[in-house]
């Protein structure tokens, strides 16, 4: 918003008789605050369904994989490794989507406390449109990756193909 800041644009806006610059810098105000919260809302959301559901899904996930590979292990003995490389290949990815999304989670709480800790409005709408932001992508990216990885039957939400018939 700060092209209202911008002294053309607020001489337009005066010249035609639509917003004074005192009134183009409240509006400018309520749009940053109203931008603000409601990125806030969002990122506390991400990181509220990330952390209390998708990666305790993710971990149950893990672990009956886990009692799979020890099985197979106790069973099948030399061939072991041969027969369970894509059950031990795909729970090395859920291990580190989990850790990668904790660590984004965490990083995502830090840029929103850092962002709130501003008291210039202006620039904590622009630390919200930067870092806070760029942190949620990076929550949803992890997160994406276990919805793919994670049975369907363990996991607590909707899936993208399921919204799609749904």
């Amino acid at each position: 918003y700060d092209i209202y800041c911008d002294p053309e644009v607020q001489r337009m806006f005066s010249e035609m008789n639509v917003l004074n610059p005192t009134e183009l810098d409240a509006r400018t105000e309520v749009l940053n605050e109203t931008y603000v919260k409601k990125i806030q809302i969002e990122a506390r959301v991400i990181g509220d369904i990330s952390f209390n559901h998708i990666i305790p899904a993710a971990v149950r996930y893990q672990n009956v994989l886990l009692e799979n590979v020890r099985g197979g292990r106790d069973v099948y003995g030399a061939d072991f490794e041969r027969l369970f490389a894509p059950q031990i290949f795909l729970l090395s990815r859920i291990s580190e989507n989990i850790t990668s999304l904790s660590d984004a989670i965490n990083a995502l709480v830090e840029s929103r406390k850092q962002a709130n800790g501003i008291a210039d409005l202006r620039l904590r709408a622009k630390a919200y449109s930067g870092d806070v932001l760029d942190n949620m992508r990076a929550v949803r990216e992890y997160a994406d990756s276990l919805e793919m990885l994670v049975d369907d039957g363990l996991w607590p939400l909707l899936k993208y193909r399921e919204l799609l018939f749904f």
